[in-house]
């Protein structure tokens, strides 16, 4: 077997408990079990992925904001490994839409290294704390294979501000969407969405 086929495992402790990262040399995905991180490396993507594309590339094209989640210090700190939180300020955001899923956010600002390229993460699911969750878990495991320089986090920052606010205890009481009305709701999966996303996510 050729050794970028080979799985290898990484384990980081939170407060609540193990995020499990599985690697197979390209591909990095976390999940809060070992098995489930080693079977997600072999998924193709769900109709949730497509959905989060979707929504945050409109938003993106339209100029749209979305609202930035606030009081969630302490949230995050039982949520997100300790090594992350130390040069990273995390902010959450939520993305309204009129699908059948929730859409949120996760950025990463480096606050020791000035230039130190941002990190964004997204989840979408049918419950809320499934997409909060999800967008945590692609957080961390994107942490292990994204850098570069910017000069635009001073910029990103006043963005940050800008944006509208809502509690995050308003967003974890929110109602879940069923999960049946996902599968027949048809996902905008045109090209200049997937690329406005992967603008987004500092790709090209």
């Amino acid at each position: 077997m050729k050794q970028e086929n080979q799985i290898k495992c990484v384990k980081y402790g939170t407060p609540e408990g193990n995020i499990w990262i599985a690697s197979n040399g390209v591909k990095f995905i976390a999940a809060y079990e070992k098995e489930t991180a080693k079977e997600l490396l072999t998924k193709s993507e769900t109709k949730y992925d497509q959905f989060k594309v979707s929504i945050v590339s409109k938003y993106t094209i339209i100029c749209k904001s979305p609202m930035l989640i606030v009081g969630s210090n302490n949230w995050l700190r039982r949520k997100i490994p300790f090594y992350l939180l130390q040069e990273n300020d995390v902010y959450m955001f939520f993305y309204p839409n009129s699908g059948p899923a929730w859409v949120c956010g996760f950025l990463a600002v480096n606050r020791t290294k000035e230039n130190a390229s941002p990190i964004w993460s997204f989840g979408s699911h049918f419950g809320i704390s499934k997409a909060l969750s999800q967008g945590i878990l692609e957080l961390v495991a994107k942490f292990q294979t994204e850098s570069g320089e910017t000069n635009r986090n001073r910029w990103l920052m006043n963005w940050i501000y800008r944006c509208p606010k809502i509690g995050l205890q308003d967003v974890l009481h929110l109602e879940s969407y069923k999960e049946s009305d996902m599968i027949n709701f048809e996902v905008d999966t045109n090209n200049r969405i997937q690329n406005v996303f992967r603008i987004i996510k500092g790709g090209k």
